[in-house]
């Protein structure tokens, strides 16, 4: 996706320029200082063990922003990859925020106006 490693799972969700931008954004708006996993796995086991209780004390579930991530980084990848389409960062960061608005339906956030200041504190961040 970045050109600027060979692709794989860890380098692209975590380690290459449009992850880490995108997850550096979404955990500066959770006061979490952030240090890049080595694996998918320590990422997911770390952000549901400190990072997910933060994240539940902020919000109803700390796991829709993460999978939010990974799944628009995995549609740009393949964007890219197939249709030849490379969109920049911060088109890659309107999706994320747009797709976090139309996943949430009432569980990480307990209202509209919840998830309108998560969304506000996320763009603040970029």
């Amino acid at each position: 996706m970045c050109k600027a490693d060979s692709e794989s799972v860890n380098h692209l969700l975590l380690h290459c320029k449009a992850a880490r931008a995108l997850w550096e954004v979404a955990f500066s708006c959770l006061g979490v200082c952030w240090v890049a996993s080595d694996s998918i796995k320590n990422h997911l086991v770390a952000w549901e063990g400190l990072f997910g209780r933060k994240v539940r004390k902020k919000f109803k579930g700390g796991w829709s922003l993460s999978h939010v991530i990974m799944w628009c980084i995995w549609r740009e990848r393949n964007r890219r990859a197939f249709e030849g389409v490379e969109n920049p960062i911060q088109h890659l960061k309107d999706v994320v925020f747009k797709t976090l608005y139309f996943w949430d339906s009432g569980r990480m956030c307990s209202s509209t106006f919840e998830l309108f200041i998560l969304i506000d504190s996320l763009y603040m961040g970029c």
